[in-house]
């Protein structure tokens, strides 16, 4: 058996898994699964010269799902970034319509 086919099989697995679930993901799985894959891919990369003809389609076949995870990751990180304004601009408005001042205090003028 080859020493780099349980590497693989888990970056399909776990490829596939992701992809399944992609459009109910939120951002905390997929920054999951992307060091998991990473970690992986690291594994495999030490091991690549053991790679089978076999290994390296499965690997090419799992490249035609990364379009749809990136466009997923840039989805909600288009998400976080609209909220974040949202937040920025709720600041800004209730910052102007709050008093810097005690109601309760007296101020007096003098003459001088």
């Amino acid at each position: 058996m080859n020493e780099v086919n349980p590497y693989v099989s888990q970056l399909v697995y776990l490829t596939k898994d992701i992809v399944e679930r992609l459009d109910r993901v939120e951002y905390e799985e997929l920054a999951l699964f992307s060091d998991k894959r990473e970690d992986i891919v690291h594994k495999i990369e030490a091991l690549k010269t053991h790679l089978s003809s076999e290994n390296k389609l499965e690997l090419r076949n799992l490249c035609q799902f990364d379009q749809a995870i990136l466009s997923r990751m840039n989805h909600l990180k288009q998400e976080a970034g609209d909220w974040l304004l949202r937040q920025g601009t709720i600041k800004v408005q209730k910052s102007a319509y709050q008093a810097d001042y005690a109601p309760e205090s007296m101020f007096f003028d003098s003459k001088k």
